[in-house]
């Protein structure tokens, strides 16, 4: 399949694997992306959460996933509030319903308490500098990095990165996960696969560098544009163990909510801060 464009990709994909209802789902993900981009800021949230609703369907059904057709996710927010304000806007992951089952496809533990759309915010990687210039005394959660593989250089199979040129290392080793070791400005997992060639692994080898990357993953991010970028998460107090797929369909679900019922509410709070959707 040759591409470039992930959203292409998937389609194909989609087509290939002859998953037709998983296919549904992704087109309407599309179509509802498309109709969103002529809409005002207000509107779009709502527009919006139903594409992303949809592609979280398509990767379920595309993995023979089984999901209860409602959302489970829902807003935990005293709807008698005078303003929309990040901190006290506020959501709740159910034990049930397509966003459930996205946290437990990508092994996290639901949260107990209720998470504020500040808090998922600040979690995501691609909208994190955009936070920190809004919110100016949040201190940037993601560290920007010159590049990311796996190298087998030393005859273990890890992963190697170096940090950004702008990017200082000092202080920086005690807020990674201790799985992660930095000198000077090198990054290397500690975790590896003893491997001589990565072109000659075995069937039970690819099993055990399959765990190694989905446990970095969690601390690794990636922004895709021109030239992909690559990022560590900062380890802190306010930090999700949640996948960003599952935390934006939930930041998405209340603005949805926001954008439906207080409308006012949210152009006022979009004129305030600056924003502008969609934000994809």
């Amino acid at each position: 399949m040759l591409t470039d464009d992930p959203v292409e990709y998937v389609a194909l994909w989609l087509r290939k694997a002859g998953s037709s209802e998983a296919q549904f789902y992704w087109d309407q993900a599309q179509r509802f992306l498309q109709i969103s981009r002529d809409l005002e800021a207000s509107t779009a949230p709502l527009i919006l959460y139903y594409s992303y609703l949809n592609a979280a369907k398509a990767l379920l059904s595309s993995k023979s996933i089984p999901f209860r057709e409602h959302h489970g996710v829902i807003s935990d927010t005293d709807d008698s509030r005078k303003k929309v304000s990040l901190e006290t806007e506020k959501v709740k992951f159910l034990n049930s319903g397509v966003a459930f089952e996205l946290l437990r496809y990508f092994k996290n533990k639901k949260p107990d308490q209720s998470i504020s759309l500040k808090n998922i915010l600040s979690n995501l990687c691609y909208v994190h500098r955009t936070f920190c210039l809004t919110y100016t005394t949040q201190r940037e959660r993601f560290v920007q990095l010159s590049e990311l593989q796996f190298s087998s250089a030393d005859g273990r199979l890890r992963l190697v990165g170096s940090l950004g040129k702008s990017i200082s290392s000092r202080y920086l080793a005690r807020s990674l996960n201790q799985n992660i070791r930095i000198n000077d400005r090198n990054i290397t997992s500690t975790l590896y696969l003893p491997c001589e060639n990565f072109n000659s692994i075995t069937r039970s080898q690819c099993s055990i560098l399959r765990l190694i990357h989905h446990f970095y993953r969690s601390h690794f991010h990636y922004i895709r544009g021109n030239e992909t970028l690559w990022y560590v998460k900062k380890s802190s107090n306010n930090s999700l163990e949640v996948n960003e797929i599952s935390l934006t369909l939930a930041a998405m679900h209340r603005l949805s909510e926001i954008s439906f019922t207080s409308k006012e509410l949210l152009e006022d709070f979009f004129t305030y801060h600056r924003v502008s959707f969609p934000l994809i």
